[in-house]
């Protein structure tokens, strides 16, 4: 009985470590990407378009580097919301079409905060 009892609680503390591990991996990298985003966002604002363009290119590149780890730990549809917005976001740049980039920004922000919500450790996400 008292083996049984160890081996629950080996499982239960390795269950809890994979569980934060999931969670932490997730918000740091969501944290990186929203750096990104405010970053190119900024720079747009401020008129350096390629510097922008460039943000965006790193950021779907960290995606990309990172898909993996991430559509094993997050929602897939989350993880391409980001990927696609970040793809428009690149070309309104490109054609100068700045009011549909800041609303593809906007979409894009929301993706990563929601990315990182479903991870984070809450009541509404264990029940």
């Amino acid at each position: 009985m008292k083996a049984k009892m160890i081996a629950a609680g080996a499982v239960l503390s390795a269950m809890l470590a994979l569980c934060l591990y999931a969670m932490w991996t997730v918000q740091t990298d969501a944290e990186s990407l929203r750096n990104l985003e405010f970053r190119a966002q900024a720079a747009a604002e401020n008129g350096d378009f390629a510097g922008a363009e460039a943000l965006l290119n790193n950021l779907q590149m960290k995606v990309d580097e990172r898909r993996g780890v991430l559509e094993v730990l997050a929602l897939h549809e989350d993880l391409n919301q980001v990927s696609s917005a970040a793809a428009v976001a690149q070309v309104q740049l490109k054609y100068g079409q700045n009011e549909e980039f800041q609303a593809t920004m906007a979409l894009m922000l929301e993706a990563l905060m929601l990315l990182d919500e479903r991870q984070r450790l809450t009541w509404s996400n264990l029940f």
